[in-house]
């Protein structure tokens, strides 16, 4: 874990020298090419909240958001490149699914994270853009990497799409086990890939945003550079205007 808590350390730290060289495309296509994947793992042991019952377990697989099969229950600390978000830290999630079935319950603590980057803080101008009114389909954002509102209480359907409906093609496995009498450690391990993003990666390398509208705008990257993330001016100039500046 410690390893790969310094691997996406060290991708984090480089996607922020990428985004604060002073190159929005070269930004754009970085996070472009990191929403076709989702990759990370996690450990655990017995605790206070699960009790006696494994903090890890489980096995749950997802092809495209309309088929999934399988359950999965994890509580500890996570590593995780989560499409475009990064983060590292306490979470505790259980998801099933049966075919087109779902229930879901994610909870990742961003005040007690490690590391988490600007698309995982729902105050980024980014993030409150990919849930604007004119960027949803029925109900649900274009994209949403902060799993806030699927803390509270599990969510229960079809096509509840947690992360957006923009990543409805991601196909991933998630692997939970646990040694309940012995050790009582536990370990969790995720891969997914989204065949959707490949082509808006293709199409932005020639500068089309045509198929998703993702790329930060001037005003969103200027937020991500300066780490004024939460903030509603930058330099007395409005970073949330009406209509985001290309």
């Amino acid at each position: 874990m410690k390893h790969l808590a310094r691997m996406m350390m060290l991708m984090s730290l480089a996607a922020t020298v990428v985004a604060t060289s002073g190159c929005r495309y070269l930004s754009n296509r970085y996070y472009d090419f990191r929403d076709v994947f989702q990759v990370g793992a996690g450990v655990t042991a017995e605790n206070s909240v699960t009790g006696v019952v494994p903090p890890s377990l489980g096995l749950h697989v997802q092809v495209t958001d309309f088929l999934t099969l399988g359950a999965i229950t994890f509580n500890g600390m996570v590593a995780e490149l989560d499409h475009r978000g990064t983060f590292v830290g306490p979470q505790a999630t259980t998801q099933m699914g049966f075919l087109w079935w779902q229930r879901y319950q994610n909870y990742e603590d961003y005040e007690n994270a490690v590391v988490m980057n600007s698309f995982k803080d729902l105050e980024f101008p980014w993030s409150q853009r990919m849930a604007d009114i004119q960027m949803m389909w029925l109900g649900r954002p274009a994209k949403r990497l902060n799993y806030e509102f699927w803390s509270l209480c599990p969510q229960r359907g079809g096509f509840l799409a947690p992360s957006g409906y923009q990543y409805w093609g991601t196909t991933s496995i998630q692997l939970g086990l646990c040694d309940p009498l012995l050790t009582h450690l536990g370990f969790m391990l995720k891969a997914g890939f989204d065949v959707s993003e490949l082509s808006d990666f293709f199409l932005g390398i020639v500068c089309i945003d045509a198929l998703k509208h993702d790329d930060m705008t001037r005003d969103e990257y200027a937020v991500m550079c300066n780490k004024a993330v939460g903030h509603r001016e930058f330099f007395g100039m409005d970073i949330v205007p009406k209509r985001a500046r290309d």
